[in-house]
């Protein structure tokens, strides 16, 4: 990107086009950047004094969330077929959440497919993405004390007292969160989940699991009487199905390609 003093530069360009083409206020920009006004203003005016290169990554993708959203970006192709699939999920989930509500995306394979190498790669290149590891023997009370630490939010305190906390700090931010691990989630869960993250926070949520987490979504009776995921279904933009495409089930030659597989067997030959 050049030196910090152009840096500086670009970034402050890049703010000014960004809010007079979106008419919007320093206020806002801070809030969708999850940063303060002052910080905002120091970048407009190019006087921030604290890294510049990592506080202009996370306002580059804030900025680039909030197009996709506002347009609903076509995805860009990312290096291998399955990081390509995951990424398209990823950022096709982002697009189609608002300002109102955000969308839900799922991500189902058995391991050894990388999906949580890829759900990692894509937090570490987009400053607003947030991963968070589940498990299976968490209470709602400790999943969502981890979706607050892996949010850098205070997460002591009871269920109600965290929640809000994630609330309060995500609903006007430009964030996607991405859960791994989701496989044993109960229906309870699955439910705070939507209710929580995606309909008051207004954030989107990729879930990344095993065939467990589809079958408890799509199980017919977990969508009657008072544990229904109808809910959750209907916020459910798309399921990336990594078992069947692998068996090459959408009448294609499967998942992976043959660069694919001479790039996984080169790398072990070198471990």
């Amino acid at each position: 990107m050049g030196t910090p003093i152009e840096q500086a530069r670009q970034i402050a360009d890049a703010l000014q086009r960004f809010m007079d083409d979106n008419d919007l206020t320093v206020k806002r920009v801070a809030q969708i950047c999850g940063v303060s006004t002052s910080v905002i203003c120091q970048l407009r005016s190019r006087r921030y004094t604290g890294d510049v290169a990592t506080m202009a990554a996370k306002v580059t993708d804030a900025i680039n969330s909030y197009s996709r959203r506002a347009v609903h970006e076509k995805p860009v192709y990312v290096h291998t077929t399955v990081a390509r699939r995951i990424h398209d999920l990823i950022v096709t989930t982002d697009s189609y959440s608002g300002d109102d509500e955000g969308k839900i995306g799922m991500v189902i394979g058995d391991a050894g497919h990388g999906k949580s190498v890829c759900l990692q790669q894509f937090a570490a290149a987009h400053p607003m993405a947030i991963y968070c590891k589940l498990s299976a023997a968490m209470t709602p009370t400790s999943m969502f004390a981890a979706i607050a630490e892996a949010a850098r939010i205070d997460s002591a305190g009871s269920l109600p007292t965290i929640t809000q906390r994630i609330i309060t700090r995500l609903q006007n931010r430009h964030v996607i969160l991405l859960l791994d691990e989701a496989s044993e989630l109960s229906i309870r869960q699955l439910n705070l989940i939507r209710q929580v993250l995606v309909t008051d926070a207004r954030c989107p949520v990729v879930l990344a699991g095993n065939r467990d987490l589809h079958d408890t979504i799509m199980q017919a009776t977990s969508r009657r009487g008072t544990k229904s995921l109808d809910q959750f279904v209907s916020r459910l933009m798309q399921i990336l199905d990594l078992d069947a495409e692998a068996q090459g089930s959408r009448g294609d030659d499967g998942l992976y390609t043959a660069e694919d597989i001479r790039k996984v067997y080169s790398q072990r030959a070198c471990g």
